[in-house]
C-alpha cells in the first residue's frame, strides 16, 4: 500500500468534520426526524442534533490545528489520537443509540464514510510514526 500523507489526511479530517458540523446545524430537525422517526421527535431533539454539529466543528478545529501547526512524529501521534477519540465518540453514540428503547437509528450512509475516513487516518498515523523524523 502506498504511504498515506498524514498532513493530507488531517486536512481531509478537518474539512469533513467542519462540513458535517455545519450541515448538522442547518438540518437538525430533519436529522432528528430521520433518527427518531417523525412521530417520536420532541421539541428538544433538534437542539441535541445541532449540538452534535458543534461537536463535529470542534473536532474539525482540532484537526485544523494539527494539520497547520505540527509535523513529523508529533503529527502522526495526534492523527492517531484524533482518529481514536472520534471512534470513541461515534462508537459510543452508536452503542447508546442501539440500546435506546425508542430505537434511535444512525444510517449506514452516515456511518460508513466516517469509518472509512477514520481507518485511513489511523493508517496514515501509523505510517507517519514509522517514517517521520
Amino acid at each position: 500500500m502506498k504511504k498515506l500523507n498524514t498532513k493530507v489526511m488531517m486536512w481531509i479530517f478537518t474539512i469533513v468534520n467542519i462540513l458535517s458540523g455545519v450541515m448538522t446545524l442547518l438540518t437538525g430537525q430533519s436529522i432528528a426526524e430521520a433518527s427518531w422517526g417523525k412521530e417520536n421527535v420532541l421539541g428538544h431533539d433538534k437542539f441535541y442534533e445541532q449540538g452534535y454539529g458543534w461537536a463535529f466543528i470542534a473536532l474539525g478545529l482540532i484537526g485544523l490545528g494539527i494539520a497547520m501547526y505540527t509535523s513529523g512524529k508529533a503529527q502522526a501521534k495526534l492523527a492517531l489520537f484524533s482518529a481514536a477519540s472520534t471512534i470513541v465518540f461515534l462508537g459510543g453514540f452508536s452503542i447508546m443509540g442501539s440500546q435506546n428503547e425508542q430505537s434511535y437509528k444512525i444510517a449506514g450512509a452516515q456511518l460508513i464514510p466516517a469509518v472509512i475516513l477514520l481507518v485511513l487516518l489511523l493508517i496514515s498515523g501509523f505510517q507517519g510514526l514509522k517514517s517521520a523524523d
